[in-house]
């Protein structure tokens, strides 16, 4: 684009990037939302079952691909390697999706750490910050639920 940014939407990726999107708010995002709130172990067993198809999912896609949609960033990249980074710090052990860990996933773990050696992904991932938000909502501790937890050890991202 003129202000020397790429263009993360592109037109030609239009509908596959609003397709992926979907299936990341659909399948990732909404399972949050829900995993906290679940009635029976039916249902958990459901939701974990439909994250983690959909991990896989994404898991095979990346296999012969640098990005979701092939060669090329997209705002989908962005919205995955959130949810990515947030499953490995957070969702994994918070809403008991522990089924895998991100690094299970070959081509997940390769995606996402690829991503966060980009300058401008890197200066926004704040790990700390990102544990803080969903663990801490002050410094004072009512229960174990906030309690900072001390891993994962986030070195694995730099290597």
């Amino acid at each position: 684009t003129k202000d020397g940014t790429k263009n993360l939407f592109q037109p030609k990726l239009r509908e596959a990037i609003q397709a992926t999107n979907q299936k990341i708010i659909d399948n990732l995002s909404t399972v949050i939302g829900k995993i906290e709130t679940v009635s029976s172990q039916e249902s958990y067993n459901q939701l974990v079952n439909q994250y983690f198809n959909q991990l896989e999912e994404f898991d095979e896609q990346l296999s012969s691909n640098q990005y979701l949609l092939g060669d090329q960033l997209t705002i989908a990249d962005i919205l995955l390697f959130v949810r990515l980074v947030r499953f490995d710090l957070v969702y994994y052990f918070r809403d008991k999706l522990n089924k895998k860990c991100l690094t299970d996933f070959s081509n997940l773990w390769r995606y996402a750490k690829n991503l966060y050696k980009i300058p401008a992904f890197k200066k926004n991932t704040d790990f700390l910050a990102i544990k803080q938000h969903f663990f801490q909502v002050s410094e004072n501790i009512e229960d174990f639920d906030h309690v900072l937890p001390v891993g994962p050890d986030t070195a694995k991202w730099e290597n």
